[in-house]
């Protein structure tokens, strides 16, 4: 299994497009690290063209005291993809998003 890093911020922000190449159901993680309650909305958005942007699901809802993670197998895919962090919250809170590729 391979690891690709879609975003990695500090703020809201939305992460770089990444081609996936041959169709693949892959395995999106959110993380956030930080200091006190940390909170973030995380979107994984899937493309057909790298134009036009689908949620691939309903976004992901991290909080956690000092951290927190969630992952879900995505269940259509997509030609192009990327990450976004919508909100986020708390003293040098981090959001980390990965997709792992079986």
């Amino acid at each position: 299994m391979s690891t690709l890093s879609l975003l990695s911020t500090l703020a809201t922000a939305t992460g770089t497009v990444f081609q996936m190449g041959s169709p693949v159901l892959p395995v999106y993680q959110a993380s956030i690290t930080g200091t006190g309650t940390c909170t973030a909305t995380v979107d994984i958005e899937g493309s057909n063209d790298g134009n036009v942007w689908s949620p691939q699901v309903t976004p992901i809802s991290l909080v956690g005291s000092g951290s927190d993670v969630d992952a879900f197998q995505a269940v259509s895919a997509w030609p192009f993809v990327r990450a976004g962090v919508s909100t986020i919250t708390g003293t040098g809170a981090r959001v980390i998003v990965t997709a792992g590729l079986l």
